[in-house]
């Protein structure tokens, strides 16, 4: 590497840094490498991408990765101040962390994102690699709470992770972000009294879903010993939620005691819950200035039409609100009808919506039929689109972004 004296200013050297680094792609990451040799001012700058994101496997298939961070970090101890994103693909919940390699996790002190696990897993995957909370090795599981409960953390992502111990969650400083998939905490174990002395769960945004609100009784549950709920609902301004099969009375409970959301993203798969959505929005409805619906045609009923759902959602909420960015997202394998066009028109520029929308945002991703022969390509349907969102576009009110995908 050379060491030549420094011949451009360091802002301009970080600025070429952080250009070839966004956005973060294999690519980037071989001509980020490439770059830090080129001189030590290079690689001062480079290594927050190098090293700033980590996943390893704990222990399921071998530990050579696992044993190289390890390495790299007790080696080069000022290399775990680079990490700020740690995640768990995969956890053996008979693997036993070892003194050294808990020292090593230990040493991130600027751990700002950690997961639990993020690998894709098909349904019958998801059963075997199922981490349950309370069969995992003690210094696995202490090891894993030090880092929930590290001072730097902001996003804690629980990834098929069943039987967790809410009461983890209490002694937190700067978690803003949390994140349930396949999630379950069943039991309320721990001392209430804690409640009391660390005050409740604060966080501003909530990703989950509704099988994991369903099996997440120690959120939602209140008792006699504890009155109140482990999360205060109240403080949340960001909720992501996804509806799974019919289970969508539980949310209900959960927007009911949310009730300053500012923004709020749902995401429906089945057109028997969408009655459900406005129930959801109407408690924050004073409150809420951004909306964001995907609706999704995953089965063969050709009746049901995503787009139409959503705009007879918008017809029930267009009074009220003070909603000020609108997207809407369609996944469908038909053509959106003419009459849904006319209505979406007529929603927008002739209700109370244009008092308040600033932009409005319609994303229509068409899922092609490999069983049809002709397929009308991409560019056409966009082209046959445009035209229909003319009025909308030429509003005066709000901004208005299309965009169209096909696969």
């Amino acid at each position: 590497m050379s060491s030549l004296p420094r011949i451009l200013p360091y802002d301009v050297i970080a600025d070429i840094v952080d250009i070839i680094a966004c956005p973060t792609t294999p690519s980037s990451i071989c001509n980020l490498k490439l770059i830090s040799l080129v001189n030590t001012m290079f690689l001062h700058h480079c290594r927050k991408y190098l090293f700033g994101s980590i996943s390893l496997d704990l222990g399921v298939w071998d530990t050579k990765h696992l044993d190289c961070f390890v390495v790299l970090i007790n080696n080069h101890p000022h290399i775990a101040n680079y990490v700020r994103e740690l995640c768990f693909t995969t956890i053996n919940k008979k693997y036993e962390i070892s003194p050294e390699q808990r020292s090593a996790f230990m040493k991130l002190s600027n751990l700002k994102t950690l997961t639990l696990c993020s690998k894709e897993l098909t349904a019958f995957d998801r059963l075997k690699w199922r981490v349950n909370w309370r069969l995992l090795e003690s210094s696995t599981r202490s090891m894993f709470v030090d880092l929930i409960q590290s001072p730097t953390l902001a996003n804690l992502v629980l990834n098929n992770v069943t039987n967790f111990n809410v009461f983890h969650l209490l002694p937190r400083t700067a978690l803003e972000t949390l994140s349930l998939v396949y999630f379950g905490c069943p039991d309320l174990e721990g001392n209430p009294q804690m409640l009391d002395l660390y005050g409740h769960v604060r966080v501003k945004e909530i990703n989950v879903d509704c099988d994991s609100l369903h099996d997440a009784d120690g959120m939602l549950k209140t008792t006699i010993s504890r009155p109140s709920m482990i999360l205060d609902f109240e403080y949340l301004k960001t909720l992501k939620f996804r509806f799974t099969e019919k289970r969508s009375a539980i949310a209900l409970e959960m927007f009911r005691h949310a009730k300053n959301l500012n923004s709020v993203c749902l995401y429906l798969e089945k057109p028997d819950d969408i009655h459900f959505i406005s129930k959801c929005v109407m408690p924050s409805i004073e409150t809420l200035t951004s909306l964001k619906i995907v609706l999704q045609d995953e089965g063969e009923d050709q009746t049901w039409i995503p787009l139409r759902e959503q705009l007879d959602l918008l017809s029930k909420v267009k009074n009220g609100h003070n909603i000020k960015d609108l997207e809407l997202v369609v996944v469908c394998k038909y053509n959106v009808p003419e009459s849904d066009w006319h209505l979406l028109e007529r929603i927008l520029l002739k209700s109370g919506w244009t008092s308040t929308l600033r932009r409005f945002t319609l994303r229509i991703h068409v899922k092609i039929d490999p069983k049809i022969s002709f397929v009308v390509p991409c560019d056409t349907l966009r082209k046959l689109f445009l035209p229909k969102l003319a009025a909308l576009e030429s509003a005066e009110a709000f901004k208005t972004i299309f965009d169209l995908t096909c696969d």
